[in-house]
């Protein structure tokens, strides 16, 4: 700013002695300049704005005074006179780096995203400088403004938020259009682009074309991997599914689901060995892939598929027909229980279990459940 100031009163003290202007004007600049220097700047604008009113369209230091009246505004933090003046000012016919000074200044100070947004845009197009065309597209994403942001040309550094603002619209099929060719996308950005085109497949029900999406990205979170998962098993394309099982394996929050799956694999290969191992350890979770693996075992068990073991359970209740215990399990939606003989009685067992530490907690809360005192862990030999 402090060479913008210099430059102005060479030129207005260079520009006096060449030519002689209107003797008011020439009073009036006297003044600005001086008040302006002295950061009197209350009488700078309103001298300024008489200056204007008053010089023909043609003046030669137009330019100068209205940079010094936009400045003063902004000293003064007078930003509503500031808004109205950049509107009359577009009515000027000013020079190309007045505009891109004034635009600069308005994009600082003013703190309307919306006002703020029109002027990062006429400084992208007097520039072509994508930074302008970048902050415009962060202040929209930030706002929400998704409409306008994607009416932004186009550019490598903000079509990903273009992406993103058109799956807000629910324009899925605009989405999937414009992602077509990921040439239009800087490289830093693709995963993200690639995301929204794959849930904007799932959003059509176009879960394979979402899946070649998703395994494009280098980067998967577990929510993807789950998806690619569930798709392969789902397709019978085990080699791929047991790939993202056992990432998903190493999380706790998808353990049990991935040592189901896995063991489910395992035994549509007819690896029942290996099945049986991967079921034996979702057990341990309390949760319905716990409830699955238990009601393989017992398959598996049944149809003699794997060797006999010996397991702890809890033995709720004991029977004399098997009837009876059938309808005690469907009665108390015992989905994690099983009938295993006891001498001559049919027993409800629930749970399956390789810890008595472990099968002694789900006792207590058994306990609770059922309202029944006579209750305990029995082990048994599947």
């Amino acid at each position: 700013m402090k060479k913008f100031l210099i430059g102005i009163f060479l030129l207005v003290s260079i520009s006096f002695a060449q030519e002689e202007p209107n003797q008011q004007l020439k009073m009036l600049l006297a003044i600005i300049q001086g008040t302006f220097k002295d950061k009197v700047y209350t009488v700078t604008i309103e001298k300024a704005k008489e200056y204007l009113s008053k010089a023909p369209k043609n003046d030669k230091y137009i330019d100068e005074v209205v940079k010094i009246l936009a400045y003063s505004y902004v000293k003064t933090n007078n930003k509503n006179d500031f808004i109205k003046f950049l509107k009359y000012v577009n009515t000027l016919n000013l020079k190309k780096n007045t505009k891109i000074y004034l635009y600069k200044l308005a994009a600082d100070f003013i703190d309307q995203p919306q006002e703020k947004s029109k002027y990062l845009l006429e400084l992208y197009k007097l520039t072509n400088n994508d930074k302008y065309l970048q902050i415009l597209a962060n202040i929209l994403y930030k706002n929400k403004n998704w409409q306008a942001l994607i009416s932004l040309p186009d550019n490598k550094k903000i079509n990903h938020l273009k992406v993103y603002a058109l799956y807000k619209l629910g324009k899925y099929k605009q989405v999937i259009d414009y992602t077509d060719k990921l040439n239009k996308f800087s490289k830093n950005n693709l995963d993200f682009v690639l995301y929204y085109r794959g849930l904007s497949f799932l959003k059509l029900g176009n879960n394979k074309s979402a899946a070649l999406a998703f395994e494009k990205l280098e980067e998967k979170d577990n929510k993807i991997k789950r998806f690619l998962a569930d798709f392969y098993i789902k397709n019978k394309d085990f080699t791929n599914a047991e790939k993202y099982l056992k990432d998903l394996a190493k999380d706790p929050n998808t353990e049990s689901y991935a040592f189901y799956y896995l063991g489910y694999i395992y035994q549509q290969k007819k690896n029942y060995k290996k099945a049986l191992e991967y079921y034996k350890k979702a057990l341990s979770f309390n949760d319905k892939y716990s409830i699955a693996s238990l009601q393989s075992i017992l398959k598996l068990k049944a149809k003699n598929l794997v060797p006999k073991e010996s397991y702890y359970s809890i033995r709720v209740v004991l029977y004399k027909k098997q009837r009876t215990a059938e309808k005690f399990i469907k009665k108390h939606n015992l989905s994690q229980c099983f009938i295993y003989p006891f001498k001559h009685f049919y027993g409800v067992y629930c749970g399956l279990f390789t810890d008595k530490k472990q099968a002694k907690e789900n006792l207590k809360i058994l306990k609770e459940t059922l309202k029944i005192k006579d209750v305990l862990v029995d082990k048994i030999k599947l």
